[in-house]
């Protein structure tokens, strides 16, 4: 799973994804302001069901995505 992120101004501070409440991993790509799950990670919970993304820029503004998946 991809998500294209980025802010012009401030850059991001910081995201987090949560997949039926539990905490998944993610990395960031700051080439060309990608975050990923990796493919092959076992550890985190299964790409299914409810999902929350949050975003949070370097000023504190911070956008929160609800979807499933």
């Amino acid at each position: 799973m991809a998500f294209q992120v980025g802010d012009d101004l401030s850059g991001l501070a910081s995201y987090t994804l949560q997949v039926g409440g539990r905490f998944r991993l993610l990395r960031y790509e700051y080439k060309n302001s990608t975050l990923f799950t990796e493919p092959y990670d076992t550890v985190g919970p299964p790409l299914r069901g409810p999902a929350t993304l949050r975003i949070t820029d370097q000023a504190g503004n911070e956008k929160v995505l609800s979807f499933t998946l």
